[in-house]
């Protein structure tokens, strides 16, 4: 984990990278008012969210779980796009097309004709039965222990998968932490004490507003969630790119070194190892 000071823009020979790039962004950071504020804003805003969706009260399971089916699809849309792309895609899939190429980014394609078939054929015949979860179409038309075993494998599969993902999630929660705690001198721990904390956090924040509004509430702090990873991503890419133009790099030596690398490439047709092979070809 990094130890940080006060930012400084990284400084590079031209047209030349090297392991020192990365070491001079490892520099020693600092919470400044304005860093302070905007956490404690983002920390508030999806608070307020879960409160004033839980306003309006749903009477039943059904309105609970479905919000009364009144949300619209563009807030659905961007809920669903920002569950799957969870924090290991926001982490690590920069570092794999860094270490790598863009390969990955063909299950994608997989992704949109997936909910093509799933929008044309399951989701109209799941809206006619008028069950609330597909747990209850599987022991209706298979029995309960059909219904049971298939609940029981989500859950194991979502508490491995999920608990890798919280754990991801934690570690750039505990380095605000460390710095903030450090900074302030408001506490003296270790890492790991700093890494449970960190979990306790995103836990307990998720679990207050998920409680509060139910299904509407995780909709409406996804749609949020996801227009800031967004705006996020383009500001960094402009951001990023203008520290590289600022020290020499133009854009069209940039494009041509990555192409010569095959850093765009996306289809992998050839290479049986490949992990998105067979995704693809399926």
């Amino acid at each position: 984990m990094c130890r940080l000071s006060s930012y400084k823009e990284p400084q590079f020979k031209e047209k030349e990278f090297s392991g020192s790039f990365e070491n001079e962004f490892c520099l020693i950071m600092h919470f400044s008012f304005l860093d302070l504020t905007v956490l404690l804003f983002y920390v508030g805003l999806v608070l307020f969210s879960g409160w004033f969706t839980s306003r309006k009260k749903d009477k039943d399971s059904a309105s609970y779980f479905l919000a009364g089916k009144e949300i619209s699809w563009i807030a659905l849309s961007f809920s669903i796009v920002a569950t799957e792309t969870s924090t290991l895609t926001f982490l690590s899939i920069p570092g794999l097309s860094y270490s790598s190429n863009l390969t990955f980014l063909s299950l994608g394609l997989g992704f949109v004709l997936g909910r093509i078939i799933v929008a044309k054929l399951f989701i109209p015949m799941y809206y006619k039965s008028g069950f609330i979860s597909v747990y209850e179409w599987v022991g209706n038309h298979y029995g309960k222990i059909s219904q049971k075993t298939v609940t029981f494998l989500f859950k194991l599969t979502r508490i491995l998968g999920d608990g890798v993902r919280m754990y991801a999630s934690a570690i750039p929660v505990a380095i605000l932490l460390e710095v903030f705690l450090k900074q302030f001198s408001l506490l003296k721990t270790t890492n790991l004490h700093i890494e449970i904390l960190s979990l306790l956090l995103i836990s307990g924040i998720t679990i207050l507003y998920t409680v509060q509004g139910g299904f509407r509430s995780v909709v409406w702090v996804d749609s949020i969630q996801f227009l800031i990873y967004v705006a996020g991503g383009i500001f960094a890419l402009f951001y990023l790119g203008s520290i590289l133009l600022k020290n020499g790099f133009d854009a069209s030596y940039l494009i041509e070194n990555a192409n010569q690398t095959n850093k765009f490439q996306i289809f992998e047709w050839t290479d049986f190892s490949s992990a998105y092979f067979f995704p693809l070809l399926f």
